[in-house]
């Protein structure tokens, strides 16, 4: 065997390459230029107020979202750490305004009296979010332990401020419940997530609540972990949620029961009904049931204590039912819309508490479902779009509407005229649900992580679950800008109309996305393509929306019974008949049925793999 040539050639071991850091020069370009529209699109909203100007209105609004959109770019990747300051700042003042200008009195058209909050719309919400985008940034990367203590205590503060008054002025104000609540809630629950999603440091200082600022408070001597009052904040926004909860229950149910009394336990003859009494009892062992709940040592412990809390409240409103004269007025109808607006609150708030705290195996892989989709620019380019295109749909939902002779009523339900709900929403599934759904699985085979997460301790249910719960929720919010535009319209338009059907559609929106998305995360499962499962899900969905042609078509091509069959499938033709106040039960059932069907079928396709 010949030897090795020891003069032959080797090449020297290289180091692994430099790493530069990205030039920020292009960003900080592109903030400077920013500031010009935002600045003259701001100026021209402001002149606008007080006359016509050259630039409307319009292109104010216009001109200043492109430059909001460029600076939150720049806050957003410039890593320099005296700009996120100056940004943070900017921030803090957007925040400040938000609250001077809501307590600022402002007098509606026609009314004598000025009130405060007034101005909440759309100035002090717009601000308020604002300044919530621009903080946030900073608040994440801010070095400095004291004012990284001031940030999250910030963004505690006011998530809990904002959360606390939407519950508050919803019982003053129940009208305020399908208005500035949501939204203030909404702006809350921001503020609650950007606090909790901040990097955790072991050696950062608590930021209680309440806390003073004093040099003890702020000395890095603590050795206390931040992550606990996370925690703490994430109890108590779920205990404002039971609260909100408690009260909606109560201001539906309780004057009813209160006021009918015994009589409704009774036969026309006064003689006690034996099957009303099972009921009313039934009902307070329901309520008192919820005792049991102190048993579920797995549960936190504000858990635990709200399931007890309203189970007590609920046998003590259907006792003292039974006792006569305890309400001698008339209760007014409050379920619809302000007990479901509450409720819903309330509920929002207790199921982000519930995903911030709890250990539980489908939780926690929803947790990292939903979190996978914000680390992501799909969440943004989903959420920028959708908030254009109901911009859009909007616009020409206004139009349509101030285009007739002034004075003249429209027809209730006016909401079946906004397009943005009906045939954009169809166009608009037809992409979002294979941008949603085309990374759930094949993103997991393409990485091989997949493997990982089969070998450990879940099942395959918890697993498919929990992307189809995260993604199903992501979808709902996609759809959140449509319903805050109608809001704004009716508080800022100053006259009211027939909301309800947004209710009812809404539900048949809910329901056609647990079809639409479990079907979309079957296709994923079967492939490792992204693109593939996205072009075949798209294809599904927009065969689907053909079926309203079968279902309005006379000709003879198909049979009677698969017209019958394939028109139940026609989801556009339900969004309609929701929006006008109508909503079939029966399509609904079978939409979510439908969802049960493809999860079904996507555990078994992960089982077959498992053991295949």
């Amino acid at each position: 065997m010949s030897q090795a040539n020891p003069h032959m050639f080797v090449p020297r071991e290289q180091a692994p390459s430099d790493v530069h850091a990205d030039n920020p020069l292009a960003l900080r370009i592109v903030g400077v230029v920013s500031l010009f529209p935002t600045t003259l699109g701001i100026a021209a909203i402001i002149a606008n107020q007080y006359g016509p100007r050259w630039i409307g209105e319009g292109k104010g609004y216009v001109l200043a979202a492109f430059g909001i959109v460029g600076l939150l770019l720049h806050a957003l990747r410039d890593t320099d750490i005296e700009i996120r300051r100056v940004y943070g700042a900017a921030g803090a003042l957007l925040i400040a305004a938000a609250i001077v200008i809501t307590c600022i009195p402002g007098k509606p058209e026609g009314a004598t009296e000025a009130i405060i909050g007034y101005k909440f719309f759309p100035w002090g919400a717009m601000a308020g979010t604002l300044g919530l985008l621009f903080f946030t940034p900073f608040a994440r990367n801010e070095t400095d332990p004291t004012l990284s203590l001031v940030a999250e205590m910030v963004l505690n503060f006011f998530g809990f401020f904002c959360c606390t008054l939407a519950i508050v002025l919803g019982l003053y104000d129940p009208s305020a419940l399908v208005g500035p609540c949501i939204v203030l809630a909404l702006l809350g629950l921001g503020f609650y997530g950007a606090y909790f999603t901040l990097p955790i440091d072991v050696g950062r200082p608590r930021a209680l609540l309440f806390q003073w600022f004093d040099v003890e408070s702020l000395s890095m001597k603590s050795a206390s972990i931040p992550s606990e009052d996370r925690y703490r904040a994430a109890n108590i926004l779920g205990i404002l949620g039971v609260v909100a909860v408690l009260i909606a229950i109560g201001r539906t149910i309780a004057p009813g029961v209160l006021h009918d009394g015994p009589s409704v336990l009774k036969k026309l003859d006064q003689s006690y009904d034996a099957w009303s009494l099972f009921g009313r009892g039934l009902m307070i062992a329901l309520g008192l049931a919820g005792l049991f709940a102190l048993r579920l040592k797995s549960s936190p412990l504000w858990v635990r204590t709200s399931i007890v809390l309203v189970g007590l409240a609920w046998a003590t409103i259907f006792t003292l039912g039974i006792f006569p004269n305890m309400l001698t007025r008339a209760p007014e109808p409050y379920l619809i819309p302000y007990g479901l607006s509450l409720f819903g609150i309330g509920l929002t708030f207790v199921g982000v508490a519930v995903l911030t705290t709890s250990d539980s195996h489908l939780v926690v892989l929803t947790r990292r479902e939903l979190s996978a989709y914000f680390y992501s620019p799909i969440a943004y380019i989903v959420l920028v779009g959708m908030a254009a295109s109901s911009a859009l749909g909007y616009y020409l939902f206004v139009d349509g509407i101030t285009s007739g002779p002034p004075g003249m009523p429209h027809a209730e339900p006016i909401v079946q005229s906004y397009q943005t709900l009906t045939i954009f929403a169809a166009i608009q599934t037809i992409f979002l649900v294979p941008l949603l759904t085309m990374r759930t699985f094949s993103e997991e085979k393409r990485t091989g992580t997949l493997e990982v997460l089969l070998t450990a301790p879940v099942q395959e249910s918890t697993v498919v679950l929990s992307k189809f719960i995260a993604t199903w929720l992501f979808f709902l919010l996609s759809w959140m800008p449509a319903a805050l535009y109608l809001i704004g319209f009716r508080v800022v338009g100053g006259q009211a109309f027939d909301f309800k059907p947004l209710l009812s559609y809404y539900v048949a929106l809910g329901a056609v996305g647990v079809s639409f998305v479990a079907l979309g995360i079957f296709l994923s499962s079967l492939t490792k393509n992204q693109i593939v499962g996205a072009s075949i899900t798209g294809a599904c969905l927009f065969a689907q929306l053909l079926t309203i042609i079968v279902r309005q078509s006379t000709a003879d091509f198909l049979s009677p019974g698969i017209r019958r069959v394939l028109g139940k499938l026609d989801y556009l033709t339900l969004w309609n008949q929701a929006l006008g106040g109508q909503l079939a039960v029966a399509d609904i059932v079978l939409q979510l049925t439908l969802g049960v069907f493809w999860i079904f079928l996507t555990i078994k396709v992960l089982e077959i793999r498992k053991w295949g």
